[in-house]
Order: structure tokens, then sequence, then C-alpha cells
């Protein structure tokens, strides 16, 4: 993955934990009922949207990995119960 992407969505899971806490925050100095929810969201989110775009950017990685062996020949699926011959014998000769 290129560094800008990954710093775009370095931007963006930042961007989306802070107006969790803002919120909450907002909330809680206003009295809302809401407010204990949306504090355990905040905790789940801090946890897990930095745990979902690593996996994102693992799997990413993954599949780009794997696609540039296939393109180089690298990753050929060969069938290893029949060896292929080179040179078939001819069915006439004996």
């Amino acid at each position: 993955m290129n560094k800008k992407l990954k710093q775009v969505l370095a931007i963006i899971g930042i961007v989306i934990i802070a107006g969790l806490y803002l919120t909450t925050l907002i909330l809680a100095l206003t009295g809302n009922e809401n407010t204990h929810g949306l504090f355990l969201a905040s905790i789940f989110a801090t946890i897990m949207v930095p745990l979902i775009m690593y996996i994102l950017s693992w799997i990413f990685n993954l599949v780009k990995k794997q696609a540039a062996e296939t393109r180089n020949g690298q990753n050929l699926i060969v069938d290893e119960k029949e060896p292929i011959e080179k040179n078939p014998p001819n069915e006439g000769q004996k």
C-alpha cells in the first residue's frame, strides 16, 4: 500500500475516533441519557478502528504480493500427482 493511502486512512481513523469522543463529551456535558452507551462505543472504536485498518492493510499487502508472484510466474499451481513427461513414448514403438 502506498504511503499516501496509508496517511489518508490514518487521518480518517483519527477523525472517526476523535468525533466519537467529542460527541460523548458534548452529550455528557448536556446530561443526555445516551452518554454511557456512546462512551462504550468510543472505547470500542478506539480498539476496533485501528485493528480493522491494520487487518485491511495486511490483507491488501497479501493480495498485492500474491498478484505480483502470479504475474512473475512464481506461484503457478502444479499437480504433483501426475508428473509431466517431457518426451511421451510413441504408442507404435516398443
